[in-house]
């Protein structure tokens, strides 16, 4: 059996959502609701590798070391459907789906890389120090704005505040060249808007599924993002984490669990809190929770290098 190739999987894909979009106008029906689910899923699975792919293309052609490609380039990359997905979702009004899946998608996130980090860590160099205490700043804000009757943009400058403070501490870091091994793409600007485009329209489909579940099962919109926004929103970090990790490029693969999880919360959050007000307080056990794995993730990257040193001496 000849399997198709990835380019016309992705083409299916762009042609099942409009067919979607065509259909929910005229049906209302949980089997297009779950038809719209899948189709979203794997448009924004397929949407992401494309701009993954130009994202290490980018940060090799300007020479970037490998913590910046993972923390910057590859983080942003791989999180491009939770920026589409909760921007839309703050355009809809629909605030709390925006909130629920940037949180899934960061505990899932964390959890998986804290599980594997002692084998991720054991070649790095990196302490991650910056993208712990900003991490931690973010979410104590979070936190104590919650319970506050303060505006939703006055927390999104704040949080976009943090974002600029990590690019300054990225730039400003020493750049080293990356390896040979992150440089396999060619840039293409086709492939690039193509993967914007798939990511536009399946966010979009995703946003008016989850609405509408949230709904029928009597769910919050902040329920309905975290569970089918967020956990499969971090699909895209994990499998570049893992194939990083296995390439023993640990401040690659340790750098994107960071750097999407600062990019996902100070500049996706913020910029959904710039365009709808958005209710922080029914998140708040999340923001608890990550502050926990932070506290957490300290001593295990710290266990996780210095079992390292004696095989270097």
């Amino acid at each position: 059996m000849r399997y198709l190739s990835r380019n016309s999987y992705a083409i299916l894909i762009l042609v099942g959502l409009l067919l979607i979009f065509y259909f929910e106008i005229f049906l209302e029906s949980l089997l297009i609701t779950g038809l719209g689910i899948i189709l979203s899923l794997l448009g924004l699975e397929l949407g992401s590798d494309f701009f993954v792919e130009q994202s290490i293309s980018a940060g090799t052609k300007f020479n970037l070391s490998g913590r910046v490609v993972g923390s910057v380039i590859l983080s942003i990359g791989a999180s491009i459907d939770e920026l589409f997905l909760s921007l839309t979702a703050a355009f809809e009004k629909l605030g709390e789906i925006s909130i629920g899946n940037i949180q899934g998608s960061n505990l899932f996130t964390f959890v998986v890389f804290l599980l594997l980090a002692p084998f991720a860590l054991r070649n790095g160099s990196s302490k991650f120090r910056i993208e712990t205490i900003l991490l931690a700043v973010a979410y104590l804000i979070l936190s104590v704005f919650a319970y506050t009757e303060i505006a939703s943009v006055y927390v999104g400058i704040a949080l976009l505040s943090i974002f600029a403070i990590y690019l300054f501490a990225m730039k400003s870091g020493k750049a080293l060249k990356p390896s040979a091994e992150v440089a396999v793409f060619r840039f293409s600007w086709i492939y690039l808007f193509f993967g914007i485009f798939l990511l536009f329209l399946s966010s979009y489909e995703l946003v008016r599924v989850v609405d509408s579940l949230a709904a029928y099962l009597n769910l919050s919109l902040f329920t309905s993002g975290f569970i089918f926004a967020g956990l499969t929103g971090s699909v895209p970090e994990i499998f570049i984490f893992v194939s990083a990790m296995r390439k023993r490029r640990s401040e690659i693969s340790t750098g994107v669990i960071f750097g999407s999880t600062i990019y996902k919360v100070c500049l996706v959050l913020g910029l959904s809190m710039m365009i709808a007000t958005i209710a922080l307080k029914p998140a708040i056990l999340t923001y608890y929770a990550m502050i926990a794995l932070l506290a957490i993730s300290v001593p295990v990257i710290l266990l996780s290098r210095n079992r390292e040193k004696p095989a270097s001496a």
